[in-house]
C-alpha cells in the first residue's frame, strides 16, 4: 500500500508557521518577494474553501513582510532609485495583484474577518499606493508602472471596492438606527447593540482606506500621463462607472453621525458598560483618520486634473463649463471620450460636494466662530479637522491640512463650473474667512491663547507656519477671479464688483488686499509677495476701465461702485505705506512689492492711481503726495535710477520717480477744471501741491542724470543714440518736468507787464514781478539748470542725428515716443527768456550741477524743431525765435545789456511751440501755491528738507521731537536746516 501523500501545505519562504517572532533583520528583500507570492496564493484560494488560509501568527509574519517592503520602497524613492521599484512592480505584479484580489473579496465578508486580516488588507493597500508612487516619481514614469496600473484597473478594483462602501454603508445605518431605537432601560440589548454598533463602524475603515490609496496612487501616475494615452482614459473611466468617490462621501457622512455617538461614549467613562468604552475608542482613532485620507484623494484628483498635460487650458474650461449639459452620455465609456467633463462630474457630485463643503465649513466654524450657512442638522457632528499646536511657542490648535488643500480645491472652481450650494457668492464668503484666518495666522495668533469669542481675525484655530501662505493667496485668487466678466446668452454682464447688491463682497475683497500689504508681506517669501502684487494690479488695473465703459462725457461725480470699495478699504493708505517702506528699504519685501505692482499692470500703472486720487478723501491723496515727495528725496543722490530705460518691474527705485512723471502729466487742465469744478478743482489742487512736493527732488535728479549721461558718452568717444534709445525713464521725467516748467513759467502772460520787451526787463531781475508760482519754479525746482540740462541733451542729439545722416543712417529729428519733445523745450526756453535776465541764464546757478544756457546749444534746438516733417511752418516759426534767443545770448555774453530780444518774438515763437506740441496744448491748471502747500500734513520735522520715513504715513501724528534741535526729528536734520539759513547749500 502506498504512503498516504503529505496534504499539509508547506508555507512559503521567510513565514514560520506557529511563530509571531519577527524576522532576522538581515533578511535580504528577494526572499520577502519571494514568500509574498506564495502567501497570496494561499490567501486567495478557491472561493469555496473556508475560513483563513493563514492561521493569525502567518498573518502577522505577512504583515511584517509587508511593512519591511513599505520601507524598502520609501528608502528607493528617497534615493531616487525609481528604476529598482518600478522592475519590482514587473517582476512581483502576480503576487501584488493576488493580495489586491484578496482585498476585495474579504471586504464582501467583512463580518467574518478577523483583526489580522484587516491589517494585512490595510498594509497591502499602503504597499501598493507606494510602490506606484514611488515608481512615479520621476519626470515620466517607467512603462513597467504605467503597465502594472492599467493591469490593476483591468481587474476593476475601484467597482469592487464601491460595492463594498455601498454595503458597509447599510450596515453602518442598520446598526445606528438599532443602536439609537434600543432603549436604555434594556441594559444587555443596549450593551449588545452598543458593541455592534461599535464594529459596524470599525470595519467602515478598511474600504475607505482602499480607495483612498488607490485613487490618490493611480492620480499620481495618470496626472503625468497626456489626456490621449489609455491609463488616462481607462482611470477616469473605471472611477466614473464604479461611483466610488459618491459612495465613499456617503459613508464619510454617515461615518461622521457615528463619530458623534461615539464620542458620546466614551465621554460617560466609567459608567459605560465593560467594553463599550473600549470598543469606542479603538474606532475612533481609525475613523478620524479615514476622513483625511479620503479628502486627500479628493484634493489629488482635483491636482490630477488641473496637471495632467494636454488638459490645462481653454479646452478645458470650455469642457468645464458644458459639464452639467453632458450628462446625457451616461457613465463608464462616455467619460472616457471627454475625460475633462468626466472627471468634472465626478468631482462636482452631489455626495462628495456636500461632504467637502459641510467638512470645509465645521473647521471653518470652529476657528472662527462664524456661520454655518444653514447645514442641516444631519452635519452637526461632523468633526473639525484640525491638530496639535505647532511649535513649542503653539497655543492655538492648527487646522488640518488637508481641509486647507480641500477648501482650496472648491472655492478655486472656475466661475463657469459653479453650481448650487456654491455659487460664487459661497465661494467669495469662504474665501473671505480663509483668507482672515490666513492673516491672524501671519500676526502670530498661534502664540497667544485662544480667545472665548473667536472671530475671523482672532480665531480659535490658526494654520500651520507653511501653510497660511499659499491660503491667502487662494483666497485673493478667488476674489480676483469675480472680477472676470460674466458671459450671458444676452451678452457680458456687468462685472460682479459693479454691481450694488456685491457691494460688502467688494469692500471685505479689497481690506483682505490691504491687510495682507500690511500685516502679511513682510513676513511672506518673496515668490508669495510677488503673487499678492499680481492681485492687486490686476484689481486696480481694473477698477479705471468702469469709467471708461460707461461712455460718459465726464467722470461721475460720485465714486462708481468699483471704485468706491478700494477707497472705502483703505487702498490709498497702501499704497502709501508700500512707497514709504520701498523707499526706506529697496530690496527688501516692499520694495519686490512695489516692483512686482509697477511691472504688473498691462497699461501705464499711474491711470488707477489717478482715478483713486479723484475720489479719494483729499487727506490721503495728500499724505501720499508728501511721502513720495520724501522718497524723491532721498533718490537725488542716486542719478543711475534714470540713466538706463526703465526697468521699475526690476529696480523699485524707479517705480517711484515713474509713477511722480506720469501723474504730473496727467494733471486736469483748466478747461477740465471749468468743465467740472467740484471733482476736477480737488485733483488739480491736490496735484498743485504733488508739484510742489516732487519738482525739487525730481528736477534736481534729472539734472543729475544728465550729467552721467553727457560725461559718460563724452569718455566713451561714442555716437550719441537718441535719448528714449537708452534712457528712457530720463526722457520721461523730463517730458513731466519740462511740462509744468513751461505752465508755470507762462502763469500771468495776459497782464501788461508781460508785453514790455525783453530788454526793457533785463535789469529787472526775479523780483516782485515774478509770481509765486514763477518764483517757485525759479528758486526751488531749478528751472534754469533743468531747461539747460535738457538743451544740453538737444546738442547731443542734434550731434548724433548730424552724424548719422551722414553715414545713410535715421535723419535728423526722427520721432522717437519716448525721447524728449523739442517743442515742450523751445516752449521753456522763450518763457523763461521773458521772466529772467541775461545773466540769469547764463549762469545758470544752484543745487546741483551748473548747465548754463549756451548760444550753440538753442541753435541745435531750432535744427530739431525745423526738422519736423509734421510742421514745417509752425518749426520754421519756433526756430526763428530760438534764432534771436541765441544771438541775444551771445551778446549779452559779450557784455551787453539784455538779450535785445522783442517780446513779440518770442510770443510767436511760444505760439507756434504750444500749437504742435500735445502736452503743452492743455497745461494744467494752478491754483494758488499758499492753498496747495495748506493741503500738505503737518511736517514731523522742521527741516523741509528731511528724508526719514519713520511711520506708515505721512498724516501720521508726528512723533514727539527731542529737545533742543529746533523742532527737529534729528541731529543731522538741525544741522542741515541750520546750514541752509547760513547760506550754505
Amino acid at each position: 500500500m502506498p504512503p498516504r501523500p503529505n496534504t499539509r501545505r508547506k508555507p512559503p519562504p521567510g513565514i514560520r508557521p506557529g511563530s509571531a517572532t519577527p524576522t532576522p533583520l538581515g533578511r535580504s528583500v528577494e526572499e520577502d518577494w519571494r514568500g509574498l507570492l506564495g502567501s497570496a496564493a494561499r490567501l486567495l484560494g478557491p472561493p469555496t474553501c473556508k475560513g483563513p488560509k493563514l492561521r493569525d501568527s502567518e498573518l502577522v509574519d505577512l504583515q511584517r513582510c509587508l511593512e519591511r517592503l513599505q520601507d524598502w520602497a520609501d528608502e528607493r524613492a528617497h534615493a531616487g532609485d525609481v528604476r529598482s521599484v518600478a522592475s519590482a512592480l514587473s517582476t512581483q505584479q502576480p503576487a501584488l495583484l493576488h493580495l489586491m484580489a484578496w482585498s476585495a473579496r474579504l471586504q464582501a465578508e467583512a463580518e467574518l474577518i478577523s483583526g489580522a486580516q484587516q491589517n494585512v488588507a490595510m498594509s497591502v493597500g499602503v504597499l501598493v499606493s507606494r510602490m506606484i508612487k514611488a515608481a512615479a516619481a520621476g519626470e515620466a514614469p517607467e512603462a513597467p508602472t504605467v503597465a502594472f496600473c492599467r493591469q490593476l484597473l483591468r481587474t476593476q478594483p475601484l467597482r469592487a471596492v464601491a460595492l463594498q462602501l455601498f454595503a458597509r454603508l447599510k450596515a453602518l445605518e442598520a446598526a445606528t438606527a438599532v443602536y439609537t431605537d434600543t432603549p436604555s432601560r434594556d441594559r444587555q440589548r443596549k450593551v449588545i447593540a452598543r458593541l455592534k454598533f461599535c464594529r459596524a463602524a470599525l470595519l467602515t475603515v478598511l474600504p475607505l482606506h482602499g480607495v483612498a490609496r488607490l485613487v490618490g496612487a493611480m492620480a499620481f501616475v495618470t496626472r503625468s500621463q497626456d489626456g490621449a494615452t489609455p491609463l488616462y482614459g481607462e482611470f477616469v473611466a473605471e472611477l466614473e462607472a464604479s461611483h466610488v468617490m459618491e459612495h465613499g462621501a456617503r459613508l464619510l457622512m454617515q461615518q461622521a453621525r457615528a463619530i458623534e455617538r461615539l464620542e458620546a461614549v466614551r465621554a460617560v467613562g466609567s459608567r459605560a458598560p465593560r467594553g463599550c468604552q473600549e470598543a469606542a475608542a479603538d474606532a475612533l482613532g481609525p475613523l478620524g483618520r479615514c476622513i483625511a485620507l479620503f479628502l486627500t484623494a479628493y484634493n489629488q484628483l482635483h491636482t490630477f486634473l488641473t496637471h495632467v498635460p494636454g488638459l490645462v487650458g481653454p479646452a478645458a474650461e470650455a469642457g468645464a463649463g458644458a459639464g452639467a449639459a453632458a450628462g446625457s452620455g451616461g457613465p463608464g465609456r462616455g467619460g472616457g471620450l471627454d475625460p475633462v467633463r468626466s472627471l468634472r462630474r465626478i468631482l462636482e457630485g452631489p455626495a462628495l460636494r456636500f461632504a467637502v463643503l459641510v467638512y470645509g465649513i465645521r473647521t471653518l466654524c470652529a476657528a472662527d466662530g462664524g456661520p454655518a450657512y444653514g447645514l442641516p442638522e444631519v452635519a452637526s457632528g461632523v468633526p473639525a479637522l484640525s491638530g496639535e499646536p505647532e511649535g513649542p511657542q503653539g497655543k492655538r490648535h492648527i487646522a488640518d491640512l488637508t481641509f486647507l488643500k480641500t477648501v482650496c480645491a472648491v472655492i478655486s472652481a472656475p466661475h463657469a463650473a459653479r453650481t448650487p450650494p456654491l455659487t460664487s457668492r459661497a465661494a467669495a464668503a469662504l474665501a473671505l474667512r480663509l483668507g482672515r484666518i490666513a492673516l491672524a495666522t501671519a500676526r502670530g495668533c498661534g502664540t497667544t491663547p485662544p480667545p472665548t469669542k473667536p472671530s475671523p481675525d482672532n480665531p480659535r484655530l490658526v494654520l500651520g507656519s507653511e501653510a497660511w501662505s499659499p491660503a491667502l493667496r487662494v483666497a485673493l485668487e478667488v476674489c480676483l477671479s469675480l472680477q472676470d466678466e460674466g458671459e450671458t446668452p444676452g451678452g457680458p454682464r456687468p462685472r460682479l464688483f459693479r454691481r450694488p447688491s456685491w457691494a460688502a463682497e467688494a469692500e471685505a475683497a479689497w481690506r483682505l488686499w490691504v491687510d495682507a500689504v500690511r500685516w502679511a508681506v513682510p513676513v511672506m517669501p518673496e515668490g508669495a509677495t510677488a503673487d499678492v502684487a499680481r492681485h492687486g494690479s490686476r484689481m486696480l488695473a481694473s477698477a479705471p476701465e468702469e469709467l471708461c465703459d460707461e461712455d460718459a462725457s465726464a467722470f461721475p461725480l460720485e465714486a462708481p461702485p468699483e471704485l468706491s470699495a478700494p477707497l472705502r478699504a483703505g487702498c490709498l493708505p497702501a499704497l502709501e505705506l508700500v512707497i514709504r517702506r520701498a523707499g526706506e528699504e529697496p530690496e527688501g519685501p516692499y520694495g519686490h512689492l512695489l516692483a512686482a505692482m509697477s511691472d504688473g499692470f498691462l497699461k501705464d500703472y499711474a491711470e488707477p492711481v489717478d482715478v483713486l486720487l479723484y475720489y479719494g478723501e483729499p487727506a490721503q491723496g495728500a499724505a501720499l503726495a508728501a511721502s513720495m515727495g520724501t522718497v524723491l528725496r532721498r533718490l537725488k543722490g542716486s542719478p543711475d535710477v534714470l540713466t538706463g530705460r526703465w526697468r521699475h518691474g526690476e529696480d523699485s527705485r524707479q517705480a517711484t520717480p515713474y509713477l511722480a512723471a506720469q501723474l504730473l502729466q496727467r494733471a486736469p487742465s483748466a478747461q477740465h477744471v471749468a468743465e467740472m469744478p467740484s471733482l476736477m478743482q480737488r485733483q488739480s489742487l491736490l496735484m498743485c501741491l504733488a508739484a510742489t512736493e516732487w519738482l525739487p527732488p525730481l528736477s534736481l535728479l534729472a539734472r543729475r542724470a544728465a550729467e552721467q549721461v553727457l560725461s559718460r558718452e563724452a569718455a566713451s568717444c561714442s555716437e550719441p543714440q537718441p535719448l528714449g534709445a537708452v534712457c528712457g525713464g530720463l526722457a520721461d521725467v523730463l517730458n513731466g518736468l519740462l511740462m509744468w516748467v513751461a505752465a508755470l513759467a507762462a502763469e500771468g502772460e495776459g497782464e501788461p507787464a508781460a508785453a514790455q520787451p525783453a530788454a526793457s526787463r533785463s535789469a529787472v531781475g526775479s523780483g516782485p514781478r515774478l509770481s509765486a508760482w514763477q518764483r517757485f519754479a525759479v528758486e526751488e525746482a531749478g528751472a534754469v539748470q533743468l531747461v539747460g540740462a535738457a538743451l544740453a541733451l538737444a546738442e547731443r542729439r542734434e550731434a548724433g542725428a548730424s552724424s548719422a545722416s551722414c553715414g545713410g543712417g535715421p535723419q535728423a529729428g526722427s520721432d522717437e515716443e519716448d525721447d524728449l519733445c523739442a517743442f515742450v523745450v523751445a516752449a521753456c526756453c522763450l518763457r523763461l527768456a521773458r521772466l529772467l535776465p541775461a545773466r540769469e541764464l547764463l549762469a545758470a546757478a544752484g543745487e546741483g550741477p551748473r548747465f548754463p544756457w549756451r548760444p550753440e546749444a538753442l541753435r541745435a534746438l531750432r535744427a530739431n524743431v525745423e526738422a519736423d516733417a509734421k510742421c514745417k511752418e509752425d518749426g520754421a516759426v519756433c526756430g526763428a525765435a530760438l534764432e534771436q534767443l541765441a544771438a541775444g545770448l551771445e551778446r549779452a555774453s559779450s557784455g551787453a545789456e539784455g538779450l535785445g530780444v522783442s517780446t513779440e518774438a518770442l510770443g510767436r515763437g511760444m505760439q507756434a511751440a504750444c500749437s504742435v506740441s500735445e502736452a503743452l496744448l492743455e497745461p494744467p491748471a494752478l491754483q494758488p501755491l499758499a492753498e496747495a502747500r495748506a493741503l500738505r500734513p503737518p511736517r514731523a520735522c522742521a527741516n523741509p528738507a528731511c528724508v526719514s520715513l519713520a511711520g506708515d504715513s505721512a498724516a501720521d501724528a508726528p512723533p514727539p521731537r527731542p529737545a533742543g534741535l529746533g523742532g527737529c526729528c534729528s541731529e543731522a536734520c538741525a544741522q542741515e536746516l541750520a546750514g541752509r539759513g547760513s547760506g550754505h547749500d
